[in-house]
């Protein structure tokens, strides 16, 4: 990108993030948007203010292999709202990218931020779902399942109709945190004070009982072993 095409991005990039503030999106939102517009004109490496369906069509096609669908949306997303709101003109998205057709692309409308992302589905070969996941200790785990065992674990994390997770929902949601605490401080609710951890107890000298304060860390050399007998006999027959 030449020297008149980045003036031309960074005045249009900043008019587009004065547009998503005046829209009410969030940080996170402006920053992805923001981040893909950046990857779109680097691909073309020039301002992405005069891209043509076709040459649309090659950047999503590049982009299916390597990303998710739930990523690719993000871009178009920030595409369209660069053309509505900035460039002032509408195009025929649907003409330019579809969703791809897997199987386990199905799961992601019941299981969007549950148990399992869709980017995690790593294969369907032979009858067996080959999956990602992290234990407990936050370890990758690689593992195969039938495909009718696989879908009854995903569907035992589907909730009922009509049911919400209380984590993603009302004052108990992750943005939600300044408006609870709002809520607590007009209520007059008490909160417990915050764990703070225990100190470590001092080392004392033996000799004394005073505490003794660490300077510094000397680190043990290990020496190499030995040589055998036989070796040694060989240098001294050497020697004579």
């Amino acid at each position: 990108m030449d020297a008149a095409d980045q003036a031309r991005f960074d005045k249009l990039l900043e008019t587009m993030t004065q547009a998503m503030h005046l829209h009410g999106l969030s940080d996170k939102t402006i920053d992805s948007y923001r981040r893909k517009l950046y990857r779109i004109a680097g691909h073309f490496r020039s301002c992405p203010d005069d891209l043509r369906p076709e040459e649309l069509k090659e950047y999503f096609a590049a982009l299916l292999e390597p990303y998710s669908w739930s990523t690719i949306k993000v871009d178009l997303s920030s595409l369209q709202f660069f053309h509505r709101y900035v460039l002032e003109w509408e195009m025929e998205w649907i003409k330019i990218i579809r969703p791809p057709r897997v199987r386990t692309v199905y799961l992601g409308r019941y299981l969007y931020r549950g148990v399992l992302p869709e980017k995690d589905i790593l294969s369907d070969r032979d009858g067996l779902i080959t999956f990602r996941i992290r234990d407990n200790s936050g370890a990758v785990l690689i593992q195969s399942l039938p495909g009718a065992d696989f879908l009854w674990m995903l569907l035992r994390h589907v909730l009922p109709k009509r049911f919400r997770r209380a984590c993603d929902y009302g004052l108990l949601h992750g943005n939600s945190q300044k408006l609870l605490q709002v809520v607590q401080l007009l209520l007059h609710v008490v909160l417990p004070e915050p764990w703070k951890p225990q100190p470590k107890p001092p080392i004392r000298c033996p000799h004394c009982g005073g505490v003794l304060a660490i300077i510094a860390v000397r680190v043990r050399e290990i020496n190499p072993a030995p040589a055998c007998n036989h070796q040694q006999g060989k240098e001294i027959d050497r020697s004579e």
